[in-house]
């Protein structure tokens, strides 16, 4: 049975420290529902056209702002909103923003305390290391008090101290004198008593604080004047070298948060210093790029690191360190994920990456390069360096796994001619569903042709998919040479995977990354690859018996289609086994195989050889023996037993090159500027369609008939 509910909203503000709620703006909605669910809620907010970060929910059940909020987190407390509805005629529902690092202490209204920055969405003290630099120093956790004696080892210091005690108490001071020699200042409140006077001491070159009054009577509004544009660049620097995008509405809303009251202009200025700051960085890293590859070259000896220039403007870099390569060519299945994806920051080019897989299953990145472009002639360059590090050849009983790029299919066959390219089964559907549409059916018969590990089984799945759309099939079925499905895998590199979601996962770890300038991302690229390393390593300690523990698992996800298995023998070690309707024909003597061929692609007993296993040998021959070696704990140890060494600083850089490399011109591409939203997969339309709807019920349009008294006409 339909519901529904009306709900003023009151959305984007803050809650105070007296337990109102501040700020933001109110609508009034309705919506119809049969189940309340916590989803129904986000949907609503995101048809309003707000963040998505703005998703923490509270209301009053009594109806009135008192001490009875209570917030929403789940399907359960909405079900105990909308029962609370029945006794009011509406309800307000109060939202704010759950991840603002100041929201929890204007929630709590307690006391600020300013601590060391711990990720880029905190604000840098830009006074730190700077404040009183003497043995009588009195600075606790950033609170800035003064005495009289106090010294400090410049005017410099002094002023310096004087502007962070303004901001932290968010009191409008101003210096009334400012020689060489002297230093006052007072507060600009009519009737404030405070201040303080310092002066160079006699004996010693230190700043003294002579007189000092610190009592203010009046009211820290957040005017500080000596909170100016540069400090405000360098509270937000960090942050805004990972996320350009920061705006100077955010940057103000953000101080307004911290009990700062700043205008925009002085925000927008603040934004232009960072930007030129930035800038300045960008080019300064393509000047130590030369210095770069050789600092490479001396921490990890034998890795290959590849700098192109043209013409003294850089072009490209490659980059494959030596660990990476032993660690691929002695314990990794020969399988290897290619993918580029774009740079988001200054610098526009691709960057492609080369990922395989370690005998746990998870990804092992080996190579990464970074072009202007993605063709035929840069991947082509990226093949043949990929080729000479792991010793590939020709490409015999190597398996690639790819999308359907032009340039990267033509450089395959170019430079690895006889390598298995299979086709990722995900973007093969991705454009099935933009010609013919979002079908479940046809949804469902497509992956089962894609996981079906014999090609009678996917014969059968794709005659299936010619009832539900021919058009379908008939494109299907002209692709199936793209060698997208298991029927038609390799039994060499045992590795079922038929998507190159790997690749794309780790194009995900990179969004940040790909934001920052050239150096930077290098190094984001290097260091993941450090600390993953580290985590595996400390996974391998841990681990116990014979096989990798994702191996393991997938041996007890089959065990439990052991009890629809039932095996005959023929006496030597030759089993039918009965897998419901189906038969498969089963050896466990000598060789072990079965005609199912999922042992033969993924290296990993599958029910049915299991079934004959527990026939045959009982409990003296357990399935984790006849797994491949390819998953054993001995290949995971060797796997990462070369290791990544740590890099100096660029400060402790050689300088090895007189050449100095300029950044590559800035790309404007042709056409009108897009927005920032990203470009949405085919898969994705449903939920944007699924939003669509969803707004046309909060925002219920009604037909309203006007009649005119003189012509008896009716007007909608």
């Amino acid at each position: 049975m339909s519901r529904k509910i009306h709900i003023r909203l009151h959305v984007g503000g803050y809650w105070a420290a007296d337990g109102t709620y501040n700020g933001g703006e109110t609508r009034c909605c309705r919506i119809d529902f049969e189940k309340p669910t916590f989803r129904m809620l986000e949907s609503m907010i995101a048809s309003g056209g707000f963040p998505e970060n703005i998703n923490k929910f509270s209301y009053f059940q009594s109806g009135i702002v008192d001490q009875s909020k209570k917030d929403v987190c789940c399907d359960i407390d909405v079900v105990e909103m909308v029962n609370t509805t029945t006794e009011l005629e509406s309800l307000n529902l109060f939202v704010v923003r759950a991840d603002d690092p100041y929201l929890d202490d204007v929630l709590t209204g307690g006391d600020e305390e300013e601590e060391e920055p711990k990720s880029d969405d905190e604000c840098t003290d830009f006074y730190k290391d700077d404040y009183v630099e003497s043995e009588d120093s009195d600075d606790d956790e950033g609170k800035v008090e003064f005495r009289v004696g106090q010294e400090f080892i410049s005017q410099a210091k002094c002023r310096e101290a004087i502007e962070k005690y303004a901001v932290k108490e968010r009191v409008n001071i101003r210096f009334q004198r400012s020689e060489r020699k002297k230093v006052a200042a007072e507060c600009v409140a009519d009737g404030c008593s405070w201040r303080l006077y310092a002066s160079i001491n006699s004996r010693s070159p230190n700043m003294v604080v002579r007189s000092y009054r610190g009592t203010h009577s009046c009211y820290p509004t957040g005017n500080v004047t000596l909170y100016t544009a540069a400090k405000i660049a360098a509270d937000f620097l960090n942050e805004f070298r990972t996320n350009p995008n920061l705006k100077a509405d955010q940057i103000m809303q953000r101080l307004a948060l911290n009990g700062l009251r700043v205008p925009k202009t002085k925000c927008q200025s603040a934004r232009q210093m960072m930007l030129h700051i930035i800038s300045d960085e960008y080019a300064e890293q393509f000047t130590r790029i030369y210095d770069y590859v050789e600092e490479l070259k001396k921490t990890n000896p034998g890795s290959t690191v590849i700098l192109g220039t043209k013409e003294r403007v850089f072009e490209k870099f490659y980059t494959c360190f030596e660990s990476q390569k032993i660690g691929w060519k002695s314990a990794c299945r020969r399988i290897i994920h290619l993918d580029g994806t774009f740079l988001k920051g200054r610098m526009k080019g691709q960057l492609l990456t080369a990922v395989g897989r370690d005998p746990n299953d998870q990804m092992f990145i080996i190579a990464w390069a970074l072009v202007p472009v993605e063709n035929k002639v840069y991947w082509e360059w990226f093949m043949e360096l990929l080729r000479e590090d792991l010793g590939l050849e020709l490409g015999n009983g190597l398996a690639l796994s790819s999308d359907q790029q032009k340039g990267l299919i033509y450089a395959i066959k170019n430079v690895l001619p006889y390598a298995e390219h299979r086709m990722c089964a995900r973007h093969i559907y991705a454009n099935l569903k933009k010609r013919h549409g979002s079908d479940d059916p046809l949804h469902k018969i497509f992956w089962k042709c894609a996981r079906a590990y014999n090609k009678h089984v996917f014969e059968r799945n794709l005659e299936k998919m010619k009832t539900v759309k021919i058009d379908a099939y008939e494109e299907v079925k002209k692709s199936v040479n793209s060698n997208w499905s298991r029927a038609f895998f390799s039994d060499v590199t045992k590795s079922p995977a038929v998507e190159n979601n790997i690749s794309e996962s780790y194009n995900g770890i990179l969004k940040e990354a790909r934001r920052k300038p050239i150096i930077a991302l290098l190094e984001d690229i290097r260091r993941h690859i450090l600390s993953s390393n580290n985590v595996k390593i400390k996974e391998i300690h841990n681990a116990k018996g014979l096989i990798t523990p994702k191996a393991l698992a997938i041996i007890e996800k089959r065990k439990r289609s052991l009890k629809w298995c039932h095996p005959y023998s023929n006496g030597r070690g030759i089993y039918e086994v009965d897998h419901g309707r189906n038969k498969y024909v089963v050896r466990v003597r000598n060789s072990v195989s079965c005609t199912c061929r999922a042992y033969d692609v993924s290296g990993i007993p599958c029910c049915h050889i299991m079934s004959a296993m527990y026939a045959e040998f009982k409990d003296t021959k357990l399935p984790e023996t006849v797994v491949s070696d390819w998953y054993s704990i001995e290949k995971w140890k060797l796997c990462y037993s070369s290791l990544i060494f740590p890099v100096n600083g660029m400060e402790l850089w050689d300088t090895h090159s007189d050449v100095v490399v300029m950044p590559p011109p800035d790309r404007i591409m042709p056409g009108r500027p897009k927005k920032n939203d990203r470009i949405r997969d085919p898969s994705e339309k449903d939920r944007c369609e699924a939003s669509q709807i969803q707004n046309e019920i909060l925002e219920p349009t009604e037909k309203i008939v006007v009649k005119c008294s003189k012509l008896w006409s009716s007007r909608t």
